[in-house]
This record gives C-alpha cells, sequence and structure tokens, in this order.
C-alpha cells in the first residue's frame, strides 16, 4: 500500500489520497524524520536545509509543528542577552 501512495503521488495523483492514507503518509514521513538528539554531519545539515527550501509552502511537519522559524536580528540579540 505505502508503495502504491508514493507512486500516487509521484505521478500527480491526489483523487486517490483519503483521509486513512493521508495519515499513513504522515506516519510514514514522522517514523523515517531525523529524531531530537540524532547528530547530523555539516555536509547533512546542508542538504536537509536544501531540500527544505526546495520544497512548496511547506512551514510545518504533518503533526503541525513549524520547521522553519523567523527571527529578527533584534529577537536574536535579545536571546543571547546582547541588546540594551
Amino acid at each position: 500500500m505505502a508503495v502504491e501512495l508514493m507512486t500516487a503521488l509521484d505521478e500527480g495523483r491526489q483523487d486517490v489520497i483519503t483521509d486513512e492514507k493521508q495519515r499513513l503518509i504522515y506516519t510514514i514521513a514522522c517514523k523515517a524524520a531525523i529524531k531530537a538528539n540524532h547528530r547530523l554531519g555539516m555536509v547533512e545539515m546542508y542538504e536537509l536545509v536544501r531540500r527544505v527550501f526546495a520544497l512548496e509552502n511547506i512551514n510545518t511537519c504533518p503533526h503541525g509543528r513549524p520547521i522553519i522559524i523567523k527571527m529578527t536580528k533584534k529577537e536574536i540579540e535579545k536571546e543571547f542577552g546582547r541588546t540594551l
């Protein structure tokens, strides 16, 4: 079933994706995701960032957690105790 789903998605056939199949896709993505405290090398990190920025309209993981946050320079300085 998973191979069928991936083939359908690859071919752009969204019409065959039921709610149940969508949950399966989310589960597969979650299980395949890089977990907290898993160390990555510099090459792996660069590749991950490159692939994320190549995606269209993706701001959250399948569970709704943000994968990208925006911070101003002032907010970053505040976090590091560098503001006056």
